[in-house]
């Protein structure tokens, strides 16, 4: 534990500081407090901004959606089964294997 006598020091040369270092070291305390409540605001209003530029990037966009089955037999079905057989089978594809593996 600390001394009485060193608490008792310390206090006094704390409470020896002129009245003007107080009123100056006050003054750049509060100019540092406005310059960060500038800084939160423009960074606040750059963040809606950038949103705003990215809401307006996606809406240039035409989305489209198709709905996407499938028949028990791997083959899928676009739209509303009119649309283009994906059967990987009947394609031709080289990396498609054309026999099923054997069981053992």
């Amino acid at each position: 534990m600390r001394d009485e006598k060193t608490v008792t020091e310390t206090i006094e040369r704390q409470a020896n500081v002129p009245y003007i270092v107080y009123e100056g070291t006050v003054a750049r305390h509060e100019r540092t407090v406005k310059r960060l409540v500038i800084a939160l605001i423009v960074s606040i209003v750059m963040i809606f901004c950038s949103n705003l530029m990215w809401l307006h990037f996606v809406q240039q966009y035409d989305f489209e959606t198709y709905e996407y089955t499938q028949d028990g037999q791997g083959v899928n079905v676009v739209g509303d089964g009119n649309g283009v057989d994906y059967d990987e089978s009947k394609t031709g594809n080289p990396e498609t294997p054309t026999e099923e593996p054997e069981e053992s």
